[in-house]
């Protein structure tokens, strides 16, 4: 289970977030290296997109991001956006294979990620930090375009969801706020995720 919220880095955002200047002062804070990232996104009839499933191969290797239903949204706050992530390939398959079969795209059960089409290919270069027990990360996309997250991820939650959820948020939005003068929410409404940009 995954809550994120989106930040607008600026130059002077960055400086504090890289040398800990900012007021107050992190608690803990680990520079976690940058690395390029390599995301082609999938789908099929938009089957997945219009159903908040981001179906994609991240330097090589699937992964599924779900969006979580109005439901748990719901307890997080606005802005905040709550995911289940997949990386096992079985189960990626069968979810895939699933919402193809009840979408009418399908009928056997070979070779299902073959019939997914590439749909954006996004290349960023990111910067990672954990910082107080939340993972920060910085990305710049190969056009030029630089959002940042702050996230929170657990395990274990399966039958409580909906209090892990709120209390997750809670943890990420008293941090942002904490630390308003890194974490900018963005002075032309909310920043938007790198697929969107995209697009």
């Amino acid at each position: 289970l995954e809550v994120e919220r989106k930040f607008t880095p600026t130059p002077a955002s960055l400086r504090l977030l890289r040398t800990n200047t900012c007021s107050p002062r992190f608690t803990s804070h680990a520079y976690l290296g940058h690395r390029t990232i390599a995301d082609t996104y999938y789908d099929k009839a938009r089957i997945f997109m219009d159903r908040g499933i981001y179906v994609r191969r991240r330097n090589g290797v699937w992964e599924v991001k779900v969006g979580g239903d109005s439901h748990l949204k719901g307890k997080a706050g606005e802005g905040s956006e709550v995911f289940d992530e997949y990386a096992d390939i079985g189960a990626i398959r069968r979810l895939v294979q699933g919402k193809l079969r009840s979408a009418g795209q399908r009928e056997g059960d070979d070779g299902v990620m073959q019939e997914l089409d590439p749909v954006a290919e996004i290349v960023v270069r990111r910067d990672e930090w954990d910082v107080d027990g939340l993972r920060v990360v910085v990305d710049e996309t190969q056009w030029g375009y630089t959002v940042g997250e702050v996230e929170l991820t657990r395990e274990g939650f399966e039958g409580q969801k909906e209090d892990a959820v709120k209390v997750m948020d809670e943890k990420v939005m008293a941090f942002m706020r904490e630390h308003g003068d890194v974490f900018l929410a963005g002075g032309e409404g909310r920043p938007i995720g790198k697929l969107s940009a995209y697009w």
